[in-house]
């Protein structure tokens, strides 16, 4: 089985009152090879501190500030920073099951084509 590489992509804006329950648990992937993008979509308030806060515990967090561009041009963003040819969207209020991400890699062995 091949151990798939995916990139997540959260964009951000005003998302303080959930975002860290999101982060938590896309670290909490029993699933390791993974990259998070958050895109901070022109926040004015805590989010950006919060993100900070995990850039600091994981190195597979990344964080990209820009101005208000638009959930589009903050997902595209996101897309043009990725390192994987496998992308995962999650909204900045969403969890993740911790067993998601091995249920991608196994659905996309199971299904080469």
């Amino acid at each position: 089985m091949i151990n798939n590489f995916f990139s997540i992509i959260i964009c951000c804006h005003n998302s303080e009152k959930y975002l860290e329950n999101t982060i938590n648990s896309v670290i909490n992937q029993n699933y390791p090879n993974w990259e998070l993008l958050l895109i901070d979509n022109g926040s004015i308030d805590n989010t950006e501190s919060i993100i900070k806060k995990y850039l600091k515990l994981n190195n597979n967090i990344y964080l990209y500030k820009e101005k208000n561009i638009g959930l589009s041009n903050a997902r595209n963003k996101g897309l043009n920073k990725s390192k994987s040819d496998w992308i995962v969207l999650l909204d900045h209020d969403d969890i993740m099951s911790p067993n998601r991400l091995n249920y991608h890699n196994q659905d996309i062995n199971s299904h080469k084509n």
